[in-house]
């Protein structure tokens, strides 16, 4: 991926993060999955460890949208210091 889409996709990640419908989602969600988790019968070992598993998926998409936002990071701060090397008719034709 290039630096440009990468800062494109941590504005649209960073976006996500700051929205308080996002984390009301993700906290309901959670919520609701530790709920059955709790009331789940002991019965039932699988049952129990594919709630485990959406727990885990749940947290791998938020890891997965807070690391766009870092890579974002990283490559804005690549873009800024490659244009900082160039004039600004080298930095106008890079591409």
């Amino acid at each position: 991926m290039n630096d440009l889409k990468a800062v494109d996709r941590a504005a649209k990640a960073q976006a996500l993060l700051d929205n308080p419908m996002f984390d009301e989602s993700f906290a309901l969600v959670r919520t609701a999955l530790l709920e059955r988790l709790e009331n789940w019968s002991l019965q039932d070992p699988n049952g129990a460890e594919k709630l485990r598993m959406m727990l885990k998926l749940l947290r791998d998409v938020r890891a997965n949208i807070e690391q766009a936002l870092r890579d974002g990071k990283v490559s804005a701060f690549r873009l800024d210091e490659e244009r900082r090397s160039l004039t600004p008719k080298e930095w106008a034709g890079r591409d």
